[in-house]
């Protein structure tokens, strides 16, 4: 039997004085030759190539986010014994990173607007497309995303909470 593992990190500012992987998603690829998983803690998305499946070989890995991403107080320790974080790119670089290709992979639809109407029609469409909501997050510079950090910044705006919410744009 082969596996793949993710070996732990040495770190610092964190709970513990490693942190391990943890593997939140996985898939394969519909041609059998590709294998995908979401590393949470770590940030990163991997591929494999398992055509030989006693040999699986990492064919790609990039960086998304993760608990040690560049800013946060976490740092992740090299063998050499100095500290890096990942570097997570921007969106317009990962949408240039991947190809979509309809029924196999496709970004999120986003708009940005201070039309409430549109935002409305937006979330009637996503609703009606069985999404569980929408992400409606502020344009504030400062508004990035921080793993386990709640902000003002950002709003989670599911069809559950319609009926009890009045929207409002400032």
């Amino acid at each position: 039997m082969v596996a793949i593992s993710v070996e732990p990190l040495n770190v610092q500012n964190w709970i513990l004085p490693e942190m391990p992987g943890l593997i939140t998603d996985f898939l394969i690829s519909l041609d059998n030759r590709f294998l995908y998983f979401v590393n949470w803690l770590h940030g990163d998305i991997r591929q494999y190539n398992i055509e030989g499946p006693k040999n699986p070989v990492l064919k790609g890995q990039v960086w998304v986010g993760g608990l040690f991403w560049n800013g946060s107080s976490i740092v992740a320790i090299a063998e050499d014994g100095n500290t890096w974080q990942s570097e997570v790119p921007e969106v317009q670089h990962l949408h240039a990173s991947f190809e979509e290709e309809t029924r196999f992979f496709q970004y999120a639809l986003a708009i940005t607007s201070n039309d409430i109407e549109e935002i409305q029609n937006f979330l009637d469409k996503a609703v009606g497309s069985s999404c569980e909501g929408l992400i409606i997050k502020t344009s504030d510079e400062d508004s990035t995303y921080e793993p386990s950090n709640w902000s003002n910044n950002w709003l989670k705006l599911k069809k559950d909470y319609l009926d009890k919410l009045t929207l409002e744009i400032y």
